[in-house]
């Protein structure tokens, strides 16, 4: 642990519009799934993820997260 205070503020996504293919890798069972998520090929889901990075930006500069 820290020695001093400290809080994580991670913004995301919840509904997003990105979509990737899913494929089989081969004809065995076993093999994995080959999976491409096409994160954030949306620019709705971009925007919106950099809306919440500056809403977090934003709120760690108020004085109530200022280190004393």
């Amino acid at each position: 642990m820290l020695d001093r205070p400290a809080v994580t503020l991670q913004p995301n996504i919840n509904n997003s519009r990105s979509r990737g293919p899913v494929a089989l890798r081969s004809s065995n069972p076993e093999d994995s799934l080959k999976i491409e998520m096409n994160l954030l090929s949306d620019p709705l889901d971009r925007e919106t993820l950099i809306n919440g990075l500056r809403m977090a930006r934003k709120a760690f500069q108020q004085k109530a997260f200022a280190l004393t």
